[in-house]
Parts: C-alpha cells; structure tokens; sequence
C-alpha cells in the first residue's frame, strides 16, 4: 500500500481519539518511521493498542508534560501519561538544548508510555551534530539470570553518533530478542528460535503464542545482558522510582504504565574540532569495512546500517508492507470510529 495513504489513515484514526495533529503526526511519523526499516515490532502494529489505551483512560490524548526539575544541564520531565512518541521527542529536545549551552545535557523522563524505537530519538541529537544515548525501562519481561520470574525489562538503548553522512545507529533491546519482534512472527504465522524465550513453564520454545502467553524473554547473551538490564534500571527506574516490576504489560487495559526515559546528549565539538570528529568517524567506517570477510559475505555493514538502508528504499518507492492483522486491527478501530478502510 502507499506509506501516504497509511500515513493519513493512522492520523485520521488519532484525531477521532481525540490525539491534536501535531502529536499525532509525531506518534505516526515515528511508527511509519520503523515500519519503513523494517522494524515492525515498533510500527504500526502498536497503533492499535495506544488507541485502545487513550480510549480506556490509560493515555492521556493531549499531552500534559510539565518540566518538575530544572538545573544547568539537567532536567526532569514528567511526561504525566502522555504518548511515549511525544514525551520522547520532547524529552530529547530538552536534552539537546542542555547540551548546546554545557557540552553535555541530560533529561529523565517519568510516568511516560511505549515511545517506540529508541533510536528515533538519538536521531534528534545527530542532526544537531550531537551523539545522543537513549535508555528506558519497559514492562517485565526478561528474568534475573538462575531467576524463574519476570522481574526486568529488556529495557531498550541506543546510541547514535553523527557522520557526514549516514549516522551510525546502535539500537538493541537487552533481551535476545524485542517482544514485539514474537509478535511479528504470531501476527505471520512463523515459529520463532529456540533462544528467543520459554513458554510460561520455563521451558523454550518456538510457538511465539507460547512466548507471548506469560512466557520469559531470555537475556542476550546470558549474564552479559542481565547486567547491563540491570545497569539501564538504574538509569531509568531507580532515577524515576518505578521498578520494571511495577509498569503493568501495554496490553494490560486496567492500569496505567510509569515507564521512565533517560536521554544522554554529547556536544562533540566540546570536546574536539568538529571536523576533527567527522574526519575520524569516517576512518572507522573506512576502516571496518574494508577489513577482511569472512568466507561467503560481500559486505561489513555499520551498526544501523541495513535498516537506514531499508529506510531509504521505502521511502524512494513510496509503498510500505504491513501483516494482514495489523491492517485488520486497525480497520475494526476505524469502523467504529468511522473513518474508510485501509485497503
């Protein structure tokens, strides 16, 4: 289908929910944003699901954020149970306005919601020639390691350094793999790998319906992942008092989230001449890619890399690709809402 006529029909779907067009063009910019890189756990597929959220109560569809702490190069946004995508965008705002006037800014933001692709964010500071660091506490999902109960998130970060020309994005989830990635593989009707999850008994499994029905996320790469989970709920859950083992499933329809962001923003040209940076960063990529191969590959991909390059042909063709239940979620929305069908 055309990414112009999904872009139109996920705002229209807002708007009836009572989301200002502005926020919702955030919101739908940032989820046609992964769709296009081919990250649909983090696209369109969530669409449903904040609609239901803002309609139960849970979500407030006009954002209410309110900066509670403000010192030279720190603050505090209380995103007050607004769209992640919003508070996001407005968190690493502020992060980037501390940082143009200190070197380094940084902005933790509280009582917020899925904002999505942790990445997006970073983006923000390497358009300003800034490398932005972007962590956040998510939902339980993922235990302790010789723990048997969900007690952490697979709490997303990402770090993104700009070049001259593509930026450099690494963007990961702590867990083998992101939940909504098994989501992706339910929707489509594919198992998944032994090393993604269990089942809710503890055993792995490849049925992503297992996994998704109370099963556990399982750290990436054993105790490694675990520690360093461990390491971003300080920056995001203990900083802002609200432990991963207290933010209720999105899909929970009964209580509200307290997910916190934390944004890191570095002015490299505080640091050294900026041209300076932008001659050295090349030199890595120059470097790394023209480092030996192993037997069969072509190509040494920069972190980020394939779904920039994903981006950029989605954009050139103007079309976008979605599973057949996503489309059919968001249509039932819609005749309820009455706005026409995405076809």
């Amino acid at each position: 289908m055309r990414t112009e006529d999904a872009r139109a029909f996920a705002a229209a779907l807002l708007a009836k929910n009572g989301v200002p067009a502005a926020e919702a063009a955030i919101v739908v910019d940032a989820l046609l944003e992964a769709d296009m890189k081919g990250l649909g756990s983090h696209g369109l597929m969530r669409l449903p699901v904040y609609i239901k959220r803002v309609k139960a109560g849970l979500l407030k569809a006009a954002a209410e954020l309110r900066v509670v702490r403000d010192e030279a190069a720190t603050a505090v946004l209380d995103a007050n149970f607004s769209l992640g995508q919003v508070a996001g965008e407005r968190g690493m705002a502020i992060a980037i306005e501390k940082a143009a006037g200190y070197g380094i800014g940084a902005c933790l933001v509280v009582n917020s919601g899925h904002f999505g692709m942790a990445s997006r964010y970073g983006l923000q500071a390497a358009k300003k020639n800034m490398v932005g660091l972007v962590f956040a506490n998510t939902t339980p999902l993922m235990p302790p390691t010789g723990g048997s109960a969900k007690m952490l998130g697979n709490n997303p970060l990402a770090i993104v350094a700009p070049t001259k020309t593509d930026p450099i994005v690494v963007d990961m989830a702590l867990s083998a793999v992101a939940m909504g990635k098994i989501m992706v593989a339910k929707n489509k009707g594919e198992k998944i790998p032994l090393d993604w999850a269990t089942d809710k008994t503890g055993v792995p499994t490849d049925d992503p319906a297992k996994a998704i029905d109370g099963g556990l996320l399982l750290p990436m790469a054993g105790p490694k992942g675990y520690s360093l989970a461990v390491a971003l709920e300080i920056l995001t859950g203990v900083l802002a008092g609200s432990f991963a083992w207290q933010i209720p499933s999105l899909y929970n329809m009964d209580k509200k989230q307290s997910i916190a962001h934390f944004f890191v923003v570095i002015d490299v040209a505080r640091f050294v001449d900026l041209e300076a940076y932008l001659e050295n960063v090349e030199a890595l990529r120059a470097g790394l890619k023209a480092s030996g191969k192993q037997p069969g590959v072509q190509e040494i991909f920069m972190p980020g890399e394939i779904e920039l390059n994903k981006g950029k042909a989605a954009l050139a063709s103007g079309e976008i690709t979605l599973p057949a239940a996503v489309v059919k979620e968001m249509n039932e929305l819609a005749a309820a809402a009455g706005i026409p069908p995405l076809e």
